[in-house]
């Protein structure tokens, strides 16, 4: 039941951060120090679509897979490390510092993977 939650609350703040992206691009795109511009609203909005899509299937995913979900827990551990390696990336690269909303964005993604990693491991024990 608790990889159920931790599920549905990656897909929520999946939503929310969209829905914060969308609302106030140019606020988002400065507390990381980038340089906002109407050009990148197109971009903005398409990645924005691809992630809420996303966060659909992640919010149905427990459904879907039932007693089985712990399955897909491993792969969302992977999945939610991927943005911490691309910020790593991108500051080993010199394209941007870390500010503190990457040490929030990193610890929120860190967080998911652990408890994708502790609840998934522990439900696959009980089945």
């Amino acid at each position: 039941m608790r990889l159920v939650i931790v599920f549905r609350a990656f897909a929520v703040a999946q939503f929310f951060v969209v829905v914060a992206t969308l609302t106030a691009p140019e606020l988002v795109m400065e507390s990381f120090e980038l340089t906002y511009s109407a050009d990148i609203l197109l971009v903005i909005q398409l990645s924005a679509l691809y992630q809420i899509m996303f966060a659909i299937v992640t919010f149905a995913l427990p459904s879907w897979l039932g007693h089985n979900l712990w399955k897909a827990a491993s792969t969302y551990v992977w999945i939610s490390l991927l943005p911490v390696l691309l910020n790593i990336y991108h500051v080993a690269s010199n394209h941007k510092a870390f500010t503190n909303a990457s040490y929030f964005e990193n610890g929120l993604w860190l967080l998911f993977a652990l408890l994708f990693y502790l609840f998934g491991k522990k439900m696959k024990l009980y089945f």
